[in-house]
């Protein structure tokens, strides 16, 4: 699911519940279609996670320049990759080339405890790399990847971490979470008065921020 608007304080705000190569495909429509705005909030609250490639591509859409991203952790400290080794699917460094077409406006991106894995990498990154503001509650803490299941006895399977991830500032999110630039407490008087003061908060952290340089 995604959605996007642009909100009466004239910031553009998408939002979507996974990352999939399709729902990465439509929120990079929603970008483009709200590039005009003067700043840009994501809300990844209780956005589980999904594909790290989805997340790469979104990363693209917000750096004009070559970026260094971080670093990939493998348990052989070798790239994944496929046909011995002659295709590189993840990389030990994690750069993004730079689009010329970059949205450039300020961004803030919204998370919780239910932001997890895929989530948790593009808020981290973002936010290690100076590019956005995070805003609302500590993430789950529970970025690593598996690149598959391994059977178990019984007929089960397990899926076991094969990936880490160290960001552009030495970070790693694993058991810690994400922590927000500008941290907002739920309380009962909000959720009683459906008023959502994360995203309150996120649009005056925008109309402070510069655009980007990056």
């Amino acid at each position: 699911m995604e959605r996007h608007r642009v909100l009466p304080s004239g910031f553009g705000y998408l939002q979507f519940s996974e990352w999939t190569i399709g729902t990465a495909y439509r929120a990079l429509g929603a970008i483009d279609e709200m590039k005009g705005t003067r700043g840009l909030v994501i809300d990844l609250r209780n956005n589980p996670g999904g594909a790290a490639q989805a997340v790469n591509m979104l990363l693209e859409k917000f750096f004009a320049k070559r970026t260094e991203m971080g670093q990939v952790l493998t348990r052989s400290g070798k790239p994944v990759s496929l046909f011995f080794g002659m295709i590189e699917i993840i990389k030990l460094k994690r750069v993004v080339d730079g689009n010329p077409d970059a949205y450039r406006g300020p961004v803030a991106i919204l998370v919780n405890a239910g932001s997890a894995s895929a989530s948790e990498l593009f808020a981290g990154t973002l936010q290690a790399a100076g590019r956005a503001a995070i805003v609302g509650q500590p993430s789950c803490g529970c970025l690593l990847g598996f690149l598959g299941y391994a059977h178990v006895p019984g007929g089960g399977e397990l899926a076991y971490s094969e990936v880490g991830f160290v960001l552009a500032n030495g970070k790693r999110i694993e058991g810690e979470g994400v922590i927000p630039d500008d941290a907002v407490p739920l309380s009962l008087a909000d959720l009683r008065a459906s008023r959502d003061r994360t995203l309150e908060e996120a649009q005056a952290r925008l109309a402070a921020m510069p655009p980007s340089d990056k």
